[in-house]
């Protein structure tokens, strides 16, 4: 962000991300007084409950001075609009399953699977179908049962 915005005065930031440790969360005031930039960007990402995101504001000094509240109220401002306008996707977890299966039974799985949200990965072909498949964690169980179903 600071080379393409080589000019800006401060570029604060924050960020959330799930890992497999939990959720780590960071800000940066950028140089503004301690907690007036990065940490008010923060807050709106924690109420709107986002993860695997970063929001960065760019400021660029205008010549007057917003005192401590006023520069806390102008970053959370644009974190908030930014917000309102942003093209959300939700996360999904994935969980791993793999299952053998015969060839009949592969040529009609790919549709049912389709509209419970599951992603096919590799099939193996031998003299049954070994495929790899990503299953939403909350489509587990549905899963499950038209596996047994088969």
């Amino acid at each position: 962000m600071h080379t393409q915005h080589p000019q800006a005065s401060h570029v604060t930031f924050a960020w959330r991300l799930l890992t497999d440790q939990g959720l780590r969360e960071r800000f940066s005031d950028a140089g503004e007084p301690s907690g007036t930039a990065g940490r008010p960007i923060l807050a709106h990402l924690q109420g709107k409950d986002l993860i695997n995101c970063c929001l960065a504001v760019i400021r660029y000094f205008g010549g007057i001075k917003l005192g401590a509240g006023g520069l806390a109220r102008a970053y959370g401002q644009a974190a908030k609009q930014v917000l309102e306008i942003a093209q959300m996707h939700p996360h999904i977890v994935y969980r791993t399953m793999t299952m053998t299966i015969d060839y009949s039974q592969y040529q009609t799985l790919p549709k049912r699977l389709e509209s419970l949200g599951v992603l096919m990965g590799e099939a193996q072909f031998g003299t049954q179908v070994t495929v790899t498949l990503e299953v939403p964690e909350n489509q587990w169980e549905p899963v499950q049962q038209l596996i047994e179903r088969l």
